[in-house]
Parts: structure tokens; C-alpha cells; sequence
């Protein structure tokens, strides 16, 4: 089950945060730069990463780090390059893709997703990202309603005005 929830994600208490990444090894905006900021480590171990695998092969997957002994950021490649040009560089299928191997791996973990993610710096459309991708129900909760094995789409963390994600 999938619950559309007003919180910081990084304060959502969720087992597992997830935010998109391009494959070129940068978190200069958005989500990703406020998970660079808190999380240094996930940042060296994504720039790592980018560095040794080619951008096609990570395109689909996703990098688990942990944060501390139970939670864990995943990086999710849903985008090959990045950009400012109002250009789309989300890619649906990669999404998808990931987001099909997460629930596999996690089937008994609650999940914290950015809401709008792929939408804002990735440039995706908001109704192919989150039915098409993710299947949401529009279920309105709070964090406190996570069970495990569920999803919840969180709000941002601090130091965005609006509440939505900016990747």
C-alpha cells in the first residue's frame, strides 16, 4: 500500500529513503544535494560508484548506503544526465525498473519516496512518474501510518520552500 504523506523525509521515520540520481556522479540540486549535504558519505560512495560503472549500465538500478545501523538511502538512477533546460531527463523505464527490483529487496520495509520526484529537476511529468512508475493511490496519511512493506510519499526535506522534491 502506498500513503501520500506531508512530512520531511528525512524525519519520516522510514526504513528506507529513496531519491533519484543521474548516472554522471553530480547531487548539485534538489534532493540529492540536501542528502550530499546531511550525508557526506553517500555522496563519496555515489561519486565512486558513477566513476567505476558506465552511466548505461547503472541507468534502472539504485546504490544502497546506509545512514546508521538500520536505515538506508537508496540512490535510484532514473536519470542519465541532468540539466536545467526544461528539458525531460527522467527515464520512466529505469524508474520503473528500480523501483520493481526495490520491492523485491525490501518487501517488509517502509519506504519514504519524495514526492514529485523525477518531476522537478528531472523534469518528468507527475502523472507518469507516480502512476506509471509507482502505482500511487492518493491514500492521505501520516508518518506515523507506515506499517512495514508500505510507501509513503514525503514531502521534501528542510530548505525547500514549496514541500515538494527538486531533483
Amino acid at each position: 500500500m502506498i500513503k501520500h504523506i506531508k512530512c520531511d523525509i528525512f524525519e519520516s521515520g522510514a526504513d528506507i529513503i529513496c531519491h533519484q540520481v543521474n548516472c554522471q556522479g553530480v547531487m548539485g540540486s534538489g534532493i540529492a544535494k540536501q542528502v550530499r549535504e546531511k550525508y557526506p558519505w553517500v555522496y563519496a560512495e555515489y561519486k565512486e560508484c558513477c566513476g567505476l560503472s558506465p552511466d548505461y549500465i547503472l541507468l534502472g538500478s539504485y546504490q544502497q548506503v546506509y545512514i546508521d545501523e538500520k536505515r538506508v538511502v537508496l540512490n535510484i538512477f532514473g536519470q542519465r544526465y541532468y540539466g536545467y533546460d526544461g528539458k525531460c531527463y527522467t527515464n520512466y523505464d529505469a524508474l520503473k525498473q528500480a523501483f520493481e527490483d526495490i520491492s523485491k529487496t525490501y518487501p517488509n520495509k517502509t519506504i519514504a519516496i519524495p514526492y514529485l520526484m523525477g518531476c522537478a529537476r528531472g523534469g518528468g511529468g507527475l502523472q507518469l512518474v507516480a502512476v506509471g512508475v509507482i502505482d500511487v493511490d492518493g491514500v492521505l496519511g501520516s508518518a506515523g501510518d507506515l506499517a512495514p512493506g508500505e510507501l509513503g510519499l514525503a514531502r521534501a526535506g528542510l530548505g525547500d520552500a514549496e514541500g515538494g522534491s527538486r531533483q
